[in-house]
This record gives C-alpha cells, structure tokens and sequence, in this order.
C-alpha cells in the first residue's frame, strides 16, 4: 500500500495522472501545493483510497468536490490552512466555501472530518447534520461560526465529536467536545 505526501508547491492538478497509477494507493496528504483538488478526480476507481488531506492556498470547493465523489473515504481534512516555510506565520485566504459541505455531507463513509480555514457559515454546517457514518468534526480558523451554529449541529449529530478552534473576537470555542453543558461553560476562553 503507498501513500503520498508532500508540501512541494510545484506538485499541481496534473500530478494525479502519475498518483493513478498506484492501484494500491490508501492515502494522499498534500499541504501548500498548487493542487486545487479537481485532479482527484482520476483517483476515483482505487478502492483503497480512504484518507485524504488536502490544504493549501489553492484548494477550493470543486477540489472538495472532487475529493467527496472517492466512495471509499473515511478520513479527509480539507481547507486553505496556512503556510509557515519562511519561518513566519501565513494564514491563506480561505475559498473553501458551504457550497463544499453540501459535496461533504454526501460522503457515505466519511467518519473523522476536519475543516480548516474555510469561509463556511452556522448555516452551512448545518449540512453535515445529514451524515450517518460522521464520528468526529473539527473546525480550526472558521471565523464565520458561532457558539450557536456549532450547538445546533452537535444536536443533530448526538453521537458525533464536534469540536472548534475559532478566532472570534478573541476566543476559542470548544476545545472540549460540544454538548456537555459543563464543558459549554469552560469551552470560551481567550484565543
């Protein structure tokens, strides 16, 4: 089984024709590349293919597209995230957008979801409320949710993890997992 991983940005849309030709391919991990995501389409027919992470500066909602039509995903992280090779802290401008999570939410077997840096709404998420399969959302960075917004699709997924790391006038939400009344309280604490 083979898995790749890279942070090149010289990798692009177009390294998937190479990446296609490992049947046995289980995961692919690309961060800070040129890759929107749309490649992942000539991925479709591996049928071991269940992890994917994919940020970057450049990935977008017909990249995550792209990545929810895999049948066999369980794991996938996706967002514009940040980039810190110089030393220095980036955050990229997020183009990960709800008309993603709409593609998200139809993913059969997508258990551990993680959104990072996205421009996703409380009104957006509330798509993920249709996943069965879903154990553990996590959001870092998505400054567009609330407190509100999170508690309204931890009560329609009752069984799933969701947590939040969001920059908000300076808190955090939800280290802790949503739900419990108790950890509610100590979940709000300077960012």
């Amino acid at each position: 089984m083979k898995a790749v991983r890279s942070s090149d940005d010289r990798l692009s849309d177009a390294s998937f024709a190479t990446f296609a030709r490992w049947p046995d391919l289980y995961g692919v991990y690309l961060w800070n590349t040129a890759i929107t995501g749309v490649g992942f389409s000539k991925l479709s027919g591996h049928q071991h293919l269940v992890q994917v992470s994919l940020l970057g500066p450049n990935v977008n909602d017909d990249g995550v597209l792209a990545v929810s039509r895999l049948p066999h995903i369980t794991h996938l992280q996706v967002g514009n995230a940040y980039d810190t090779r110089d030393c220095k802290y980036h955050v990229h401008h997020a183009i990960v957008t709800d008309r993603a999570l709409v593609a998200v939410a139809s993913m059969e077997k997508l258990a551990y979801l993680t959104i990072e840096n996205a421009a996703i709404t409380d009104e957006g998420i509330q798509q993920l409320a249709a996943m069965k399969s879903v154990r553990n959302i996590q959001f870092f960075r998505c400054r567009a949710l609330t407190l509100k917004g999170l508690e309204r699709l931890r009560a329609a997924l009752p069984r799933a993890t969701i947590s939040a790391h969001v920059p908000d006038l300076g808190t955090e939400i939800g280290k802790a997992e949503l739900g419990d009344a108790r950890e509610r309280e100590h979940a709000c604490t300077k960012w």
